[in-house]
């Protein structure tokens, strides 16, 4: 482009025009910028108007003429919202057809950046236009709905109601992006539907209606419209075969879940690609309300004991993922069989016992599942008898003939895995003795409050504390050593009698541990007798760890106990397991 005559179009020099000669102005359609404007897009582009008035007076041809990106002046004129520019451009009616190289009409272009004047001067000048889609599928419409210009799509359908398209990219309608705003104007997507409710049951490329995307985001009042108007859209199911109450049970939205459910409850029987019901998507989504909320509706066991293509059914998917408040909720509705067995012939048990968890929500846990016993589990306990069995006798066959018999029944080491457990224990059991005797041993010499210096007796051995002191420690010390001593003969012997007396020393190991402590509590009590307000404290404390001590393993769901008093302790644990399960 001639360096004068951009400089013209850029300042709306309108003199230059005016000296042009006729051969001059008809070369004005071979005046290009780099980017294949011409001097009309540089005006236009530039705002000056009397400029583009006059050059369009000049030299009409100029109009039809495209840019790089295919777009005409009017094209110009729309992405930049100039309404005075699309006023005169669009008294030529040819150009308003004209596209760009995307497919854009001037509609396109004015409708995406939300000018709604220009939409309006265009609409009115040629209604048919807002029925057109660019190369992407998107209509006028469609493009002001996904830039959250709301105004724009009132007035295209106002003046083009029955002209208007709203279709979208990849199978998208205008519907479709109204639910992705945070703050989406309700009254927008009740206008869309009022004008074309059909959208409602329409999918996008990934299956997903209307419905699914309102689900997603919680949009409870859509789709509480959508249901209304088209209620069968629940049952509409997207690539994945999930319906938008799969998709509203994992995300956690209750009241979603519940408006659908107000609608169509047979909904809940709906089933995804991979087998799975809307109960299973609340519980792999970990959501308790939702899963509360599908039991409370459910009228059959049926939903509840359905299993997926693999055999899981929603309470063997909890299980594996460890969520225990939803394990609970499952577990401990009577409608729920916990002896569904999945594909691999394993119920929820036998899933939970794999993750080998410790603690007492684990220990309530099971407890509420021993009901259930699968393959895995009749063979676990089959296994751990005959390996007890196995530990215990060994059949032998008599290979020498010396016997009759085809074999018998003879009394042998332990296997090497069982060697090394009770080796362990063994070690921890010499451990703790030979501590116990080296403490008690050194509190021995070491008499609570002294000495007299010129005698050597101790001061406060009148008291009865101090007696009680000696007596217990003095019982520590002999039972630890004894301990020792039984380890130490035992070891230069056979392992089968030291496995056989180990039994022997642990008990006088524990007795040596009690003996230390009540020597503890009394020392120091003999010590601060005279503070009676603390005087006590020794024995408070060391009795109530001795009480933990012991409280623990009647208490816990996940072990034996002590069977000599199973009736209080089954009523008990059942307390623990209510409180565990309802307080946390």
């Amino acid at each position: 482009m001639d360096p004068q005559l951009f400089t013209a179009a850029t300042n709306g020099d309108l003199d230059l025009l005016q000296n042009l000669t006729p051969l001059q102005k008809s070369l004005l359609p071979f005046q290009f910028s780099p980017n294949q404007n011409t001097p009309l897009h540089v005006a236009t582009e530039f705002r000056q108007l009397g400029f583009a008035k006059a050059i369009v007076r000049d030299c009409e041809a100029l109009l039809w003429l495209q840019n790089g990106a295919g777009d005409t002046a009017l094209h110009v004129a729309a992405k930049e919202a100039l309404p005075e520019f699309v006023e005169l451009l669009i008294q030529f009616r040819r150009l308003l057809a004209m596209v760009n190289l995307n497919g854009d009409t001037a509609l396109h272009c004015a409708a995406r950046i939300g000018s709604l004047i220009c939409v309006e001067k265009i609409v009115e000048a040629e209604p048919e236009l807002c029925g057109v889609v660019n190369n992407n599928g998107e209509s006028p419409l469609y493009l002001a709905v996904a830039a959250g210009f709301w105004e724009v799509p009132q007035v295209i359908i106002r003046k083009a109601e029955l002209l208007a398209s709203y279709k979208g990219a990849k199978g998208l309608t205008a519907l479709h992006p109204t639910l992705f705003y945070r703050n989406y104007d309700f009254e927008m997507i009740k206008s869309l539907v009022e004008w074309r409710k059909e959208m409602i049951k329409e999918q996008d490329d990934l299956g997903l209606t209307p419905l699914h995307y309102a689900t997603l985001y919680g949009r409870t009042k859509a789709i509480n419209l959508f249901l209304q108007n088209e209620s069968s859209s629940i049952y509409i199911v997207d690539n994945n075969g999930e319906s938008a109450l799969h998709i509203a049970a994992f995300r956690g939205y209750a009241d979603a879940v519940e408006e659908i459910l107000n609608c169509c409850q047979d909904s809940c029987y709906l089933v995804d690609n991979k087998g799975r019901t809307p109960l299973h998507a609340a519980v792999l989504g970990d959501q308790r309300k939702v899963v509360k909320l599908i039991l409370g509706r459910a009228k059959q066991g049926r939903v509840m004991n359905k299993a997926d293509c693999d055999g899981n059914m929603a309470l063997h998917h909890a299980a594996f993922h460890k969520f225990y408040d939803i394990i609970e909720i499952l577990a401990t509705n009577e409608k729920v069989d916990l002896n569904v067995k999945n594909n691999k012939f394993l119920t929820a048990l036998d899933i939970f016992n794999k993750h080998d968890l410790e603690g007492l929500r684990a220990a309530v846990i099971r407890n509420i599942l021993v009901g259930s016993t699968g393959s895995m589990t009749m063979q676990h306990l089959a296994a751990e008898e005959i390996k007890k069995m196995n530990q215990e006798i060994e059949i032998e066959d008599d290979d020498d003939g010396d016997n009759d018999t085809n074999g018998i029944i003879s009394i042998k080491k332990k296997e090497s895995s069982y060697n090394t457990e009770k080796q362990k224990a063994l070690e921890v059991n010499l451990l703790v003795a030979t501590l116990v005797a080296t403490v008690t041993f050194a509190a021995g010499f070491s008499m609570p409050g002294g000495y007299f210096e010129n005698v050597g007796l101790s001061i406060l051995s009148n008291k009865g504390g101090f007696k009680v002191f000696v007596i217990f420690n003095t019982i520590a010390f002999c039972c630890s050593v004894f301990a020792v001593l039984l380890h130490f003969h035992t070891s230069i012997t056979d392992h089968y009698q030291r496995v056989r007396y180990m039994g022997i020393a642990v008990t006088f190991t524990s007795i040596a541990i009690v003996a230390m402590v009540i020597a503890f509590a009394s020392g120091t009590y003999v010590v601060i007798a005279n503070a009676q307000a603390f005087s006590l404290t020794p024995f408070l404390i060391c009795g109530g760890f001795a009480f933990l001590y012991f409280a623990i393993p009647f208490c816990d769901p996940g072990v034996e106990g002590y069977s000599f008093l199973h009736i209080p302790q089954r009523f008990i644990r059942r307390k623990i397991v209510q409180h565990v399960r309802y307080e946390e």
